[in-house]
């Protein structure tokens, strides 16, 4: 409860903060409540989804050997790809499925 208030007063404040410094910023105060609205949605999903992730850390947990031995066999297999040229190939097909502007896009960064 004391959370869900200080997250409301907080985001009250930053409307008021908003409100009176946003014109000056170049902020639209018309979009402000609505970009707001939407935080609190985000929050309210985080905040509800915890307890799924909790769950699912539980589950990865008891698990985590399998896991381990599952990621070292396909760092494994990378390294062999990489190797064999394997990955050249396979960067090739990508790249000849890729739009053009995104390869261009890719070598100038």
């Amino acid at each position: 409860m004391a959370l869900g208030l200080g997250m409301a007063g907080s985001f009250a404040l930053i409307g008021v903060v908003i409100g009176a410094v946003g014109p000056a910023l170049g902020i639209d105060t018309d979009h402000v409540p609505v970009f707001g609205a939407w935080l609190l949605i985000a929050m309210a999903i985080a905040y509800a989804s915890r307890a799924g992730f909790l769950r699912a850390r539980d589950r990865v947990m008891t698990r985590i050997g399998t896991i381990k031995r599952g990621f070292a066999a396909l760092l494994g297999l990378m390294g062999v790809a990489i190797l064999a040229g394997w990955d050249q190939a396979r960067e090739a097909r990508i790249v000849a499925w890729l739009p053009t502007s995104w390869v261009d896009l890719a070598v100038m960064l």
